[in-house]
């Protein structure tokens, strides 16, 4: 199995050996091995570091089937649509919150302070982002995400990391 290695926080094309804009048939080529979902804007990809450690990372393509997005899964928790007692859930939101803001407070030591912080009412608030709270960085080529998304309890809590490419590529 491929292993790639991250040098930060959150991945860019080049840590697979793309760029963005690489088309959805190409990276089907190049991941076969390591593919666990597949749509046809979508591809999920289990990856290792080495150490036992494995993630999902999602590429996301546009319309044309060019890459635009990469979401890397840091936790999700199970679905909550029955057989689980309310103090449950709460615990299980509370441990999720943590680990966004623990996240939070790594990407600001890399990062800095985020451009935009907020909910889904907040000015500012992206029209295409879903999570709430999201966190973003503007950076000179891509916006780095840091959302936590749990839009019902009949579906898991997500905290994720995105980066998105520059709408220049397309």
């Amino acid at each position: 199995m491929k292993e790639f290695k991250k040098t930060r926080l959150w991945w860019l094309p080049a840590d697979l050996g793309i760029a963005w804009g690489a088309g959805l048939d190409e990276c089907k080529e190049r991941y076969y091995d390591l593919i666990v979902f597949e749509s046809e804007t979508q591809l999920s990809l289990r990856l290792c570091d080495g150490t036992q450690s494995c993630n999902t990372l999602e590429l996301v393509f546009n319309d044309a089937h060019r890459l635009e997005r990469l979401q890397e899964m840091l936790a999700i928790s199970r679905d909550f649509w029955d057989g689980f007692e309310p103090e449950e859930y709460r615990s299980v939101q509370m441990e999720y919150e943590t680990i966004f803001r623990d996240r939070l407070a790594e990407c600001q030591v890399e990062l800095g302070r985020p451009d935009f912080f907020g909910e889904w009412d907040a000015p500012g608030y992206p029209d295409e982002a879903m999570a709430t709270p999201i966190a973003i960085w503007e950076l000179d080529e891509i916006r780095i995400q840091l959302e936590y998304d749990h839009q019902d309890k009949e579906v898991p809590i997500i905290v994720r990391i995105t980066t998105l490419a520059p709408e220049s590529h397309f």
